[in-house]
């Protein structure tokens, strides 16, 4: 087995790759108990991961995540090209089945750097980051 670069996987390969390292303490190192927790791990992410999934989100939830705006959404849910989670009066969406916009980013994910010496200043007063 080689060493596998978690860093560089995504989230959802991860319990492959538990599983893929228990399989080999098992048959090479007869290290049972260490493949044990490994293999406990893997179906933990994978159960946390599909509650990630089920979670509704508001249409002003699943903005940033998905790169389209509220309109936009609303449209799509009115459309039935994707499912409503909510009801008649509150739409919302299932992080899994947001739609991504190309090249959008979780803004989560990306850093926010100060574009003046103001903010730069206001973000040690406040303790933003």
């Amino acid at each position: 087995m080689t060493a596998v670069n978690t860093l560089s996987m995504g989230l959802a390969d991860l319990p492959t790759a538990f599983r893929e390292r228990a399989t080999f303490l098992r048959e090479n190192a007869a290290a049972e108990q260490a493949a044990t927790a490994w293999e406990k791990a893997a179906t933990e992410v994978e159960l946390a991961l599909r509650a990630h999934g089920l979670e509704a989100l508001t249409l002003r939830e699943a903005t940033p995540e998905c790169g389209y705006g509220v309109d936009h959404l609303r449209r799509l849910i009115r459309d039935g090209t994707i499912p409503n989670a909510g009801n008649d009066r509150e739409y919302r969406v299932l992080r899994r089945d947001l739609p991504k916009k190309p090249g959008h980013a979780v803004a989560s994910a990306r850093p926010q750097v100060a574009s003046s010496r103001t903010q730069a200043a206001r973000a040690v007063v406040t303790g933003e980051e």
